[in-house]
């Protein structure tokens, strides 16, 4: 969690991008298990068409026996008939893996903002997020990162602290302003509050500001 992170998930978005997970990882054993197979045949085939597929030099070396020679053969040959094969696929498939992961660690996150937005239910989460966001500058989230120490859970607790630390502050450093004004003279110059008992100073405030 950073200067990108979210409000706290609702239980709703944590469950559904739990069932996406689930679901991805069932399209990638999937995936892996026709890429296994398919390299399992090719394999096969490499094995069975090698004899057929080496030059005159490379069939006298293997008859010498020398291993590191023959192990080079192996593999540049292995390259070409199965590597480059197969090398879309798995490209493609460690991608996806690559993206289940973080997606998983997403969820892992989601799954700490929810639990954090169930423990403070009288929490502003709107605000929270927008202070994390925008109220945390860089020297400080890295402080909070550092004390969390990876743990996100700790991570959301520093970071509540801090958050009711500055708005409790922001609270002290705005004072109520509001006050009676009963007192104050309005547009009709009525000083005395309405008691029409000292009339002459009303009408001679009325003067003083030339309404009269």
């Amino acid at each position: 969690m950073g200067k990108e992170a979210t409000k706290p998930a609702e239980l709703s978005e944590l469950e559904l991008a739990k069932k996406a997970i689930a679901k991805d990882r069932g399209r990638y054993e999937a995936a892996k298990d026709s890429f296994d197979s398919m390299k399992e045949k090719l394999d096969g085939d490499f094995k069975s068409q090698l004899s057929a597929s080496l030059s005159e030099e490379e069939q006298e070396i293997f008859e010498l026996g020398d291993p590191l020679a023959i192990d080079e053969i192996l593999q540049s040959k292995r390259e070409s008939f199965i590597d480059e094969k197969i090398e879309e696929e798995r490209l493609a498939l460690e991608e996806f893996e690559k993206q289940i992961s973080e997606n998983e660690a997403h969820v892992a996150e989601l799954e700490v903002s929810s639990a954090f937005a169930a423990d403070n239910p009288d929490m502003d989460m709107e605000g929270f997020s927008d202070w994390v966001q925008k109220g945390i500058s860089p020297n400080a989230m890295d402080e909070y990162l550092k004390e969390s120490d990876g743990d996100k859970a700790a991570l959301y607790a520093l970071l509540a602290k801090g958050y009711a630390a500055e708005t409790g502050q922001k609270k002290e450093e705005s004072p109520d302003l509001t006050t009676d004004l009963s007192n104050v003279p309005g547009e009709k110059g009525d000083i005395d509050n309405g008691d029409d008992v000292d009339e002459d100073a009303d009408d001679a405030y009325l003067r003083s500001v030339g309404l009269s």
